[in-house]
């Protein structure tokens, strides 16, 4: 089943550029965004604008990183022009061969870089900052965890692990943008033989690893960018109940059952609502980074409310409606059956589940939104 990767818009960007990272004399650069609902391609950002324009954006953000011309605003994708200049540019990094998102499972360092479905997902989500360790070398910054990629151990070795680690000027956590095809790669400065960061084999599969490996202009060392839906924190308060929806004992584990409790501003109560596009959201939970989904894909009434590994399922995606008197519905997209409170309960820990819309209030969630 395909994953649903867009936000909706979709950004041409055509550019000429030298070697210098002066915006006004090196870098011309035309953005523009139109809304589509039906190019939903990651690699839609970049590819009209061929190898020139990929590099170009990537060139923009690392220019931006490092300090280089104008402000990084001014390198903002269009629908970020409104960002204050010291605001970093979030990206997700997208393997050419797969479409898939370069991503970490979970934000401890050591934990290992891999690709998966682009649905949103907290690991998903990067940034470059200056490593120190050259004038041109940037670090990859996770933007949930704020730890980088890195090559274990600075390893110089073919097939050398990549995984989350410091951010610091050490030659396994330095990187620099090269062209490789249409689209950009990212070198080592491991080994005095260039080698670059590699999905393993140039593999398509949902969780293929990253790893080092000869520059050779092979497809899986190629990669393009993309902006990240637009996602916004908020608590889920149950319009029947006042009480806030959370996960059972905070758990972080997969199939953990989605309840309603007291609200203790936990951050298993916080969710980022994540948009996909034509009305469409992941609800993602800020404990644990999984979506809330409905428990096997059902399609009865009362099937449990759960987390699960957001993997851009329709059961992991839900249609958020306004309902009047500042509440939304949440319907879930595989069973179009609504979130509410088994047996309409106002107490503790009663369950979340699915069921036909009804006129009770335990289907009606008022959202508090903390940012964007």
């Amino acid at each position: 089943m395909a994953p649903l990767v867009s936000s909706g818009r979709k950004f041409i960007m055509s550019a000429s550029f030298n070697e210098s990272c002066d915006g006004t004399s090196a870098v011309s650069a035309t953005t523009s965004a139109t809304t589509s609902s039906r190019d939903r391609r990651p690699s839609a950002v970049v590819r009209r604008g061929g190898r020139s324009g990929a590099l170009l954006v990537f060139l923009m953000v690392v220019c931006a990183a490092l300090g280089w011309g104008p402000a990084s605003s001014s390198y903002a994708f269009a629908a970020d022009a409104a960002a204050p200049a010291s605001a970093r540019q979030i990206v997700n990094i997208v393997s050419a061969p797969s479409g898939l998102c370069v991503e970490v499972p979970a934000s401890e360092v050591g934990q290992p870089v891999r690709q998966g479905r682009c649905f949103g997902k907290p690991g998903a989500r990067w940034y470059l900052q200056s490593s120190g360790a050259a004038s041109d070398a940037v670090n990859i910054v996770s933007a949930g965890s704020g730890a980088c990629v890195e090559v274990a151990n600075s390893s110089p070795d073919n097939g050398a692990a990549i995984r989350l680690g410091a951010c610091d000027s050490r030659p396994g956590a330095s990187f620099r943008i090269v062209p490789v095809g249409d689209g950009v790669g990212f070198q080592t400065m491991t080994s005095t033989t260039p080698k670059c960061l590699e999905v393993t084999e140039s593999s398509t599969a949902d969780g293929a690893a990253l790893r080092q490996w000869d520059c050779k202009q092979q497809a899986g060392a190629m990669f393009f960018q993309r902006q990240p839906p637009r996602q916004w924190e908020t608590t889920l308060v149950n319009g029947n109940s006042g009480k806030c929806l959370g996960i059972l004992n905070q758990s972080r584990l997969d199939g953990a059952r989605a309840i309603q409790r007291t609200c203790t501003a936990g951050t298993d109560e916080r969710w980022q609502v994540v948009e996909l596009g034509e009305g469409n959201v992941a609800v993602v939970n800020g404990n644990s980074g999984k979506c809330l989904a409905i428990s096997n894909g059902s399609l009865d009434n009362g099937a449990n409310a759960n987390q699960f590994s957001c993997d851009g399922y329709k059961f992991h995606t839900w249609a958020m409606s306004p309902a009047g008197d500042g509440t939304y519905t949440l319907a879930n997209l595989r069973s179009g059956k609504y979130l509410g409170v088994r047996g309409q309960s106002t107490e503790e820990a009663a369950q979340a589940e699915q069921w036909d819309r009804t006129a009770n209030t335990d289907q009606l969630w008022r959202m508090s939104p903390t940012g964007t």
